[in-house]
């Protein structure tokens, strides 16, 4: 190799390793990656993004992990890991975290217990044998003296929005509260919503027979089966025409268990809150709304001397996957679960309603005499399998032309806590249900940027439901063209190698 040549090489392989310096420089500042899932879930979101720029001091993440974890929980350890150093990058140096042992560092230890945060118990098999483990899974946040924790990380599911929901909680500095409207006859339950939604706001109960405090945000109302009082009414108008968000679930029609039937009855409600819903331009029809697309309900049956349960399809638990594309409340949502709902119709004049959510378009209404009753073998219900009345709307969005907006769902129980008798008779209720009422009352609150977070990750990826012509088509398709198509392919490849052979044939005698 002559000196030039020599030259050159070095030349060449200086710009080489400066170029791939320079390259790993940008990305460690500006990280980028190609993300390929359907919902971007190992990128971070804009949202994400926006509420890491609004940090203005150090916020520090501890990660208490023992170290000696199961091969799956190794690899949950490396993601966070991964998409903490993407939170870093784009903090502008606010975000910091480091990895504790709680196992071997007794401050860790000491820190994380003064956190919530407590050993979990987990089953491993390792060597043939199943071993009993306790270990730490859980992360804390610190922001100028502020703490938030997240005791149990177990998997990586959402793991993204409940981060960035403990963060946001630290650094707001005007964090509104939820209240829980409570009447005179209210009759309802909402412990778990409680603990559904305490973990980012702070939640009060509201007792409606005086003004509603300057302090709630959203006020969240269940079902009600009577009319309200003079002054609860006047308060809750004055709420909403001060400009207060309001998240309502209200059926036309009370259903309960009647002893002496041995099953559910219905009853028209008769209520003055149906004057106050009708103002905003919106009607609840006196009906029970049916779908062909429904949940499940079981039914004790004497077998011998043995109880057993049947399970029946149940019309009037429609399961809906039918969502406006329009509204962030919605989007992302695979299917919601609805029990004894009713049907919300618009007033043709009316411009401040969007609707959210819909049947499937076999779906059908009950009115007058509620045969609530299932379709089995023995006992069937007509009127159960006549579902030909098209799409019908069971929850909208109103702007109350005040300042506030309400969310209206035509389910009086929908955030009541189930009735522990009924446990397993109803329908169980879709993980959607829940992520839609976070998603409602950050919409409301003003927290859009968690909504978008919320619905990335997919829970569902139910099949297209076909009518029954298309089905027969599909039928009569596979029974007839799929044989067609392999004696197809298997006579053209009898053609191909006997015109091979000929060719070998001629060529070699």
């Amino acid at each position: 190799m002559n000196v030039n040549d020599k030259k050159s090489f070095y030349l060449y392989t200086l710009i080489v390793c400066s170029i791939i310096i320079l390259i790993n420089f940008i990305s460690y500042n500006r990280p980028a990656r190609i993300d390929l899932t359907d919902n971007q879930i190992f990128t971070l979101s804009n949202s994400t993004i926006s509420i890491l720029e609004k940090i203005e001091d150090n916020l520090i993440v501890s990660i208490y992990f023992s170290d000696d974890l199961p091969s799956v929980l190794s690899n949950n350890s490396r993601f966070i890991q991964d998409i903490l150093e993407e939170y870093q990058a784009h903090s502008n140096g606010n975000f910091q975290f480091e990895f504790k042992n709680p196992d071997s560092d007794e401050n860790a230890k000491i820190d994380a217990q003064s956190l919530g945060i407590q050993p979990v118990q987990v089953n491993v098999w390792e060597n043939d044998r199943r071993e009993t483990r306790l270990i730490y899974l859980g992360i804390g946040l610190s922001y100028q003296g502020k703490s938030e924790a997240m005791p149990v990380v177990q998997n990586t599911t959402g793991f993204e929005y409940d981060l960035t929901k403990k963060i946001k909680k630290l650094i707001d500095t005007d964090l509104k509260s939820i209240g829980i409207a409570k009447f005179s006859k209210s009759k309802h339950t909402n412990q778990g919503i409680n603990q559904l939604l305490s973990e980012s706001y702070n939640i009060k109960d509201i007792t409606m027979s005086s003004e509603v405090p300057s302090d709630i945000g959203v006020l969240i109302v269940n079902g009600i089966s009577d009319s309200l009082t003079t002054d609860e009414l006047k308060y809750l108008k004055s709420f909403i025409d001060g400009g207060g968000n309001i998240l309502i679930g209200q059926s036309r029609v009370d259903v309960e268990l009647n002893q002496q039937m041995g099953f559910f009855q219905g009853v028209n409600v008769q209520s003055n809150i149906f004057s106050l819903i009708n103002d905003y331009g919106v009607n609840i029809e006196e009906n029970l709304l049916l779908d062909k697309q429904n949940g499940k309900i079981n039914i004790p049956q004497q077998v011998s001397i043995f109880q057993t349960w049947a399970s029946h399809d149940y019309p009037f638990f429609p399961t809906i996957n039918s969502f406006s594309n329009d509204e962030s409340i919605v989007s992302g949502l695979e299917k919601i679960q609805f029990h004894f709902c009713s049907e919300i119709v618009i007033d043709s004049l009316a411009v401040n309603i969007k609707p959210i959510m819909f049947t499937s378009r076999n779906s059908g209404t009950m009115s007058g005499y509620y045969n609530l009753y299932p379709n089995t073998e023995s006992a069937q219900n007509p009127i159960l399998n006549n579902l030909n009345e098209g799409i019908k709307l069971l929850g909208v969005l109103i702007d109350t032309m005040q300042g506030g907006q309400i969310i209206l769902l035509s389910e009086s129980k929908f955030f009541a806590d189930p009735d522990q008798n009924l446990s397993r008779v109803f329908a169980q209720r879709q993980p959607d249900n829940y992520t839609f009422i976070e998603n409602s009352i950050d919409y409301l609150m003003g927290d859009a940027e968690l909504v978008a977070l919320r619905s990335r990750e997919v829970l569902d990826r139910p099949l297209i439901e076909l009518d029954d012509a298309s089905r027969s088509w599909w039928k009569w398709f596979n029974i007839i063209v799929s044989p067609l198509l392999i004696i197809l392919l298997g006579f053209f490849r009898l053609r191909s190698q006997k015109k091979r052979s000929e060719e070998l044939q001629s060529q070699y005698g």
